[in-house]
């Protein structure tokens, strides 16, 4: 199944720079499996923050479905 990804600010710079990309994925893919086939490990990448799959904050552990739109965001940072 192909998942479009969308990934938003430094997020970008792991992914060559990218806004986004298309992923062919297979059934019962994990939003951190599909992070993984990129080599952002969700867990130790310190940009990561969190996904929003079809307007909706989801775990990694989210099972993306074929018409799902997801969006890449990263961590906060200023003062």
């Amino acid at each position: 199944m192909e998942i479009k990804f969308k990934f938003i600010g430094m997020m970008k710079a792991l992914v060559e720079g990218k806004s986004e990309l298309t992923l062919d994925l297979t059934e019962h893919c994990t939003v951190a499996d599909a992070l993984l086939t990129l080599g952002i490990d969700y867990k130790t990448t310190k940009q990561f923050n969190f996904a929003v799959v079809n307007g909706k904050k989801e775990d990694p552990q989210y099972v993306l479905q074929p018409t799902d739109d997801v969006k890449i965001f990263p961590r906060s940072f200023g003062g």
